[in-house]
């Protein structure tokens, strides 16, 4: 591959063997005055084949800096989390990145509306975000909030895999999100009519969180699973009547609002973590 012009240090235009013209991102591909012969193409993390003015003009508003922090970061969360992640992300993510720098330059702190729940929903990615953050103030010197976390957790989460069925596309994330805030005000009402409510530092709503992510994921139809039928939900929900009532009222809120119908066995243990909660 042909490097023919440096953009930044880890951005420069290229030229394949057919001539084609390349916008290539690689950690230090700017680093060597062009033209020159990349033989070593491991250095490259992602190719731009179809280069037009848009795709230029927004990389030309990056700066090589925070491309670089978007790298690291995409290539961490694919160790990480053991996928390959939509390779779009290295220009979305750094141009969120660099937005997020100048809004913070400005003395503009934007709150992100799903920072309470994305750190309880999907930790694995929250903590992704919050290492980004890290890598924006070792490389820039900037102290971005806490909630660009959150953001940089999105934009991993839309990333992960491909396909109609995929997990965390932007619908399902939004999907999520919406459902453990319902039904946490279902159990909220529940369960605690009396005030107080969940403390949604313990282990145990921890625990309710990811069982309902799943639980999701499975009724949305990702996940295959084979119905077990359990004759112990109703000897068990004797002792326990609120969790029960929760239990079912959460089963109508799934067949109202989605036209889920939950299994004896999604039954079964949704009763399990109300009942962990109630204790």
């Amino acid at each position: 591959m042909l490097i023919t012009k440096r953009i930044n240090n880890n951005v420069a235009m290229a030229q394949d063997s057919d001539g084609n013209e390349l916008v290539v991102f690689g950690k230090g591909l700017g680093f060597r005055k062009p033209p020159y012969e990349l033989e070593e193409t491991s250095q490259i993390h992602r190719v731009f084949r179809n280069v037009n003015d848009d795709l230029l003009k927004s990389i030309n508003s990056i700066s090589g800096e925070v491309i670089g922090v978007a790298m690291d970061i995409v290539r961490l969360a694919e160790v990480e989390l053991d996928c390959r992640l939509n390779p779009n992300l290295y220009l979305t993510l750094a141009d969120h990145l660099q937005f997020a720098a100048e809004r913070f330059a400005d003395g503009i702190v934007m709150e992100n509306p799903l920072a309470a729940d994305i750190p309880l929903v999907y930790p694995d990615e929250f903590e992704l975000g919050k290492t980004g953050l890290a890598f924006m103030r070792n490389v820039t010197g900037l102290e971005l909030p806490e909630s660009e976390a959150c953001s940089i957790a999105l934009h991993i989460l839309n990333a992960e895999g491909r396909g109609a069925k995929r997990a965390n596309s932007a619908r399902m994330v939004q999907k999520t999100l919406k459902i453990v805030d319902d039904v946490t005000a279902i159990v909220n009402a529940k369960m605690f009519p009396c005030g107080g409510g969940l403390d949604k530092t313990s282990h145990a709503y921890v625990r309710f969180v990811a069982h309902l992510k799943f639980l999701v994921k499975r009724l949305e139809g990702v996940d295959e699973h084979q119905e077990a039928k359990l004759p112990l939900l109703m000897d068990v929900a004797k002792g326990y009547p609120r969790a029960m009532s929760c239990s079912k009222a959460i089963s109508r809120y799934f067949r109202r609002e989605h036209g889920w119908k939950l299994t004896d066995e999604e039954r079964f243990y949704l009763l399990m973590y109300l009942i962990k909660l109630e204790n």
